[in-house]
């Protein structure tokens, strides 16, 4: 009997001490074990089915978000240039009625969001998700809250591959049982 647990414990992969109190049960016992551990392992494949689905749907929505936020940046980029060309802070000192001058550009310059983009926000949340960008300022935050929804799908999308890792790691231990209980 030794000699066989030996084979078994060595082929799974599971400690001999497990194969032996596996003999030792009954048959009808090892039955019911051996149901209750595909209930299980039947049980964390649709969870990890569930992680799959939910990192690349994080992933994918980051990605998307991460077009419109270059997209964002890129339809700046332009106006950034001459902004940071002009030394308008030393100008406001000596002259603050400058600052509304200041002001009035970055509130109502309009900004160009160019068609990649445009599609991904409409694919994403429709015509809305662009609410709030219809000027310099209104594009800059609108890129502050992408870079924070991109934050946390990247981290969701960080813990489902943990949780998913995990599960896999159950899984294999389960199927490792169910080897042994088929073996016996």
């Amino acid at each position: 009997m030794s000699a066989t647990t030996r084979e078994i414990s060595t082929r799974t992969g599971l400690p001999e001490c497990a194969v032996i109190v596996l003999f030792s049960l009954s048959y009808p016992i090892r039955n019911a074990l051996r149901t209750i551990i595909v209930t299980a392992d039947g049980y964390i494949q649709a969870r990890l089915g569930e992680m799959v689905a939910a990192t690349r749907k994080f992933d994918f929505l980051s990605n998307m978000l991460g077009t419109i936020q270059v997209g964002l940046e890129e339809a700046l980029q332009p106006v950034d240039h001459i902004l940071t060309m002009i030394p308008f802070g030393e100008l406001v000192e000596t002259c603050p009625e400058l600052n509304r001058v200041v002001d009035a550009i970055t509130n109502n310059l309009h900004i160009t969001v160019n068609s990649t983009a445009f599609t991904n926000f409409i694919g994403i949340g429709g015509l809305d998700s662009l609410e709030g960008v219809d000027s310099y300022l209104g594009a800059r935050r609108k890129i502050r809250e992408l870079t924070f929804r991109i934050q946390r799908m990247v981290t969701i999308s960080g813990y489902a591959n943990v949780a998913k890792q995990k599960l896999q790691e159950q899984s294999a231990l389960l199927r490792q049982y169910i080897e042994v209980l088929d073996s016996i």
